[in-house]
């Protein structure tokens, strides 16, 4: 391969979520893991799924299809934990996939722009891409994480303990 086309290619993962496929820069992605030992959240918002401890750090767990203001799905044995990492310098926080990311070598060949499906929040979702004969929404992380700190802010999020929750070791 030559130099020029690695430079017009970029990795992505493919994430499946219930009725949908998300493509996320590979580096967006710090982890992907079991669904296990999630403190389930009792209250509200209902797309926090709960919170997992990272590290002496409480990360929230959100179901991405409730965030966009769809149902959350139900939870499947193939479901895995997609850590992402912060925009804003926390320790990010992660959702659930009905199942493995999957790696993918991306260029202008591979790709066409699609329009937004209905069901797409335009404000969580930059856009959609045809990937062979696959749709993919792509999502805007930094409006999802700021949608978490947001019910954050309001108190709308609180740990286990039921202590109000903050992002990272910088949040106020």
């Amino acid at each position: 391969m030559s130099d020029a086309n690695a430079r017009n290619e970029i990795y992505g993962q493919l994430v499946t979520l219930d009725d949908d496929l998300m493509l996320l820069p590979a580096v967006a992605v710090s982890e992907v893991g079991q669904m296990d030992r999630i403190d389930l959240n009792v209250g509200s918002p209902p797309w926090l799924i709960g919170f997992r401890d990272v590290r002496g750090q409480r990360q929230p767990v959100v179901a991405l299809e409730a965030l966009c203001g769809r149902p959350v799905p139900a939870r499947s044995a193939r479901a895995r934990l997609v850590v992402v990492r912060s925009v804003q310098d926390g320790q990010g926080w992660a959702f659930i996939s009905q199942g493995q990311p999957h790696l993918a070598t991306l260029n202008r060949n591979a790709m066409a722009a699609e329009p937004l499906r209905d069901t797409d929040e335009e404000a969580l979702v930059l856009g959609r891409t045809r990937i062979a004969n696959l749709s993919a929404m792509i999502p805007d992380l930094a409006a999802m994480e700021a949608r978490i700190l947001e019910a954050a802010a309001k108190g709308e999020i609180s740990d286990a303990a039921g202590a109000p929750w903050s992002f990272g070791d910088d949040a106020s």
